[in-house]
């Protein structure tokens, strides 16, 4: 296999062997907007594409609530 396939294959098995947090097992508590970044960020690490990529910004999570999608 070429590294890019083996690079494929073990994101994807990394991403098949992860466990996040499910919607309704999160604490009912307010938290700064820079605590909700850390742990999604810290959920969504798998799917980053390097170190500099933001999979997650205040904005979009403010958009988000504004628009409904998140409570």
């Amino acid at each position: 296999m070429s590294a890019a396939q083996d690079s494929i294959t073990e994101w994807a098995k990394n991403i098949k062997e992860s466990n996040p947090v499910e919607w309704n097992r999160l604490p009912e508590i307010y938290l700064y907007m820079d605590q909700v970044l850390t742990y999604m960020n810290k959920q969504l690490h798998l799917f980053e594409r390097d170190e500099n990529t933001c999979l997650l910004s205040s904005s979009m999570i403010n958009n988000y609530v504004k628009d409904g999608v998140l409570p």
